[in-house]
């Protein structure tokens, strides 16, 4: 189970850090998006344990109670819920988020960090996204 909730978290962060969480990191590309979010060089390593875990919940939430939870809330209770079964901290979340519709992976692209980029490029994208210069390196952007 602590790699599922390592896995979940990073997703939730992936899918929070560029407009908010709105399940756009969970979009698969389709015929429709054929470059979605989810196919962007730095969302290619997340886990796939972590994409079956929500698609497993989402599947019973539709047989339940379909059309009422959205896959960002699903995600964001999600993640509570292995942080805190893993000794983490219990935190309070408000649902009642839109899941996005569209998801593009040229977004993702221009404004996440590289590790490969050197410190000023990517305190320009720190800087397009407002995470302020102290603590990038609590995040491991340094």
């Amino acid at each position: 189970m602590p790699t599922t909730a390592a896995a979940v978290l990073r997703v939730f962060f992936h899918d929070c850090m560029i407009d908010g969480c709105d399940g756009s990191t969970l979009v698969a590309s389709n015929a429709f998006n054929p470059k979605a979010e989810r196919d962007a060089e730095i969302n290619l390593s997340l886990p796939g344990d972590a994409f079956d875990l929500i698609t497993r919940i989402k599947t019973d939430l539709k047989l339940h109670c379909p059309g009422i939870v959205s896959c960002t809330d699903i995600l964001a209770t999600s993640t509570r819920n292995l942080v805190k079964m893993t000794g983490g901290p219990f935190y309070e979340i408000k649902l009642g988020r839109k899941d996005r519709l569209v998801s593009q992976v040229l977004k993702r692209e221009r404004y996440t960090p590289n590790r490969g980029k050197r410190h000023a490029t990517r305190r320009r994208h720190e800087q397009r996204i407002e995470v302020p210069a102290r603590g990038s390196e609590d995040r491991g952007t340094h």
